[in-house]
């Protein structure tokens, strides 16, 4: 029962087969080779290749196997039609198309053809020609050598960028740490005022009369930030500190004095410092410029002391040809006090050639600033050298008065006309750094070439520049032997990034730099 159970069904699946062979005459063969050969004419759709215009190859061997296929084309129908299942014709209701004979086929419409990457021979013929660079070709032509040469060139550069960079980031990360330490370290600390208790009446110094204050008006003939200094009153004493056991001589270069010749904070600094140090035994003496735009009656005691020469410097042309002539200036040199501090002026004894400090304000003059206060620096020095004073320290402020440093260790001290002193600089504010080309420093009677180095003064920023110039501050913070700032905030911010391009020289210097908290009278003012 099973085997002839197989072998009914195995007669069942040979019966569509020979019932096609049967089927498979003559006429349907002819016929169905005929529309083999229509398929294989029509290009068939294909992908859309990209290929390079350098590939020729690549193409031809493609045109020779696609004329392959058409050949074997007429093979493949014939063994369809005779391989095709009865069921297919059954299901068919429509009756199959006449024959027709090979040689009498008529041609077909072709089909229309598929788009493709490839461009033709004719129609590269008719097109017009388009224009390419190496690196963007025209459409469908791809990248060409060329062009993926100018690619793997940016590549390199931007990778290159890309690792300058990243040693920038270390490098930046390196200056931080080490700016954290120092920043952390017991130098610099941010103090914190102690908290006042509540006010009671007995605190007040005198009760209140509001009367007598002369309170500013918009309708004033003279604004009331143009009027002299109010002086102290003599009922308030200021705070005595503990007097020193080792007093010390000061001497203090500065171009601001408060309340006299005060722009900014610059001089009540100056002010306060000295008046300070004065109250607790040391020999305090500020040396200032003696502006025109001063009073001689707001100064007590002033007194002309002498005339004395200062070298002095300039640069001259002719024909073409730049040469350095110097020459001595005569200064007139002025003492008295201002606020109860003792002060030096010093200014040129003549205005016939000289409008040095000439103007009806403080850097208010038709005077050039940074020639002035690079005479006003050696005037210092040598006043220093001709009274024989030899102080203990020399506390130079700002970028105005920075050449004293570097005249000091570079002239004086080598010299041997001081011996005694040590320089120290405050920086007030890292904004202006007293810019400087080599031939201006002639102003004080010596040549700035030996300053504009990198290890001394140069600004590391006009490298490469015409002319490169020098910054008087860095100068100052390299030749001090310590240097402070307003606050030991400040000194964080400056290390941090915040002093611009002398945060390096800082970084380099921070064995001798921190930050000091201005600090305030609290008698004088006492706003009870």
């Amino acid at each position: 029962m099973h085997a002839s159970s197989l072998a009914q069904r195995r007669a069942t699946m040979a019966a569509p087969s020979a019932a096609a062979a049967a089927r498979a005459t003559p006429a349907r063969l002819a016929a169905g080779a005929a529309s083999a050969r229509v398929a294989a004419s029509r290009p068939a759709p294909a992908p859309t290749i990209f290929l390079r215009r350098g590939d020729a190859l690549v193409v031809a061997a493609k045109k020779k196997k696609k004329a392959k296929s058409a050949e074997s084309a007429v093979e493949t129908a014939v063994a369809d039609v005779v391989d095709e299942p009865v069921a297919a014709e059954v299901a068919e209701e429509s009756p199959p198309p006449p024959p027709v004979a090979a040689e009498e086929e008529a041609p077909l419409p072709a089909a229309p053809a598929a788009p493709v990457a490839l461009e033709t021979e004719e129609s590269e013929a008719t097109k017009p020609p388009k224009t390419s660079s190496s690196l963007y070709p025209p459409e469908g032509g791809g990248i060409t050598a060329d062009g993926l040469d100018d690619l793997q060139a940016q590549l390199a550069a931007l990778m290159s960028e890309n690792n300058a960079l990243l040693n920038k980031i270390d490098v930046v990360s390196a200056d931080k740490a080490d700016a954290e330490a120092v920043i952390a370290s017991p130098g610099i600390t941010i103090p914190t005022a102690p908290k006042r208790g509540p006010i009671g009446p007995d605190d007040l110094l005198t009760p209140p009369d509001v009367t007598s204050v002369e309170w500013p008006s918009p309708n004033d003939a003279t604004p009331f930030y143009k009027r002299p200094p109010v002086r102290m009153p003599e009922l308030i004493d200021p705070h005595v500190p503990p007097r020193t056991e080792q007093p010390l001589h000061v001497v203090h270069v500065t171009a601001e004095m408060a309340p006299l010749a005060k722009v900014g904070g610059l001089g009540d600094v100056v002010t306060g410092l000295a008046r300070a140090h004065s109250l607790a035994g040391h020999n305090v003496e500020v040396v200032l410029p003696f502006y025109s735009s001063l009073a001689p009656s707001d100064i007590e005691n002033l007194t002309h002391v002498m005339d004395f020469g200062v070298p002095k410097g300039r640069e001259k042309e002719w024909d073409g040809v730049k040469t350095m002539e110097n020459f001595t200036v005569q200064t007139a040199m002025y003492t008295g006090k201002i606020d109860g501090c003792d002060v030096i002026l010093l200014k040129p004894a003549s205005t016939e050639n000289s409008n040095i400090f000439v103007g009806n304000k403080i850097y208010g003059g038709s005077y050039n600033e940074l020639e002035a206060y690079l005479y006003f620096c050696r005037a210092s020095l040598e006043m220093l050298r001709a009274t024989g004073r030899d102080p203990n320290v020399i506390h130079v402020h700002e970028w105005q008065c920075s050449a004293v440093a570097m005249l000091y260790w570079d002239v004086y001290h080598a010299e041997g006309m001081l011996h005694n002193a040590k320089v120290m600089l405050t920086i007030h504010n890292m904004d202006n750094t007293g810019e400087c080309r080599q031939e201006e420093f002639i102003a004080t009677g010596v040549q700035g070439e030996s300053f504009n180095t990198l290890e001394k003064a140069m600004d590391e920023r006009t490298i490469g520049h015409n002319p490169e110039r020098m910054c008087l501050l860095k100068g100052a913070i390299v030749y001090s032997n310590f240097v402070t700032t307003v606050s030991p905030t400040y000194a964080a911010d400056a290390l941090r990034g915040g002093g611009g391009f002398l945060a390096k020289t800082l970084m380099a210097s921070r064995g001798k730099f921190m930050g000091v908290l201005n600090g305030v009278d609290e008698k004088l003012w006492d706003a009870r």
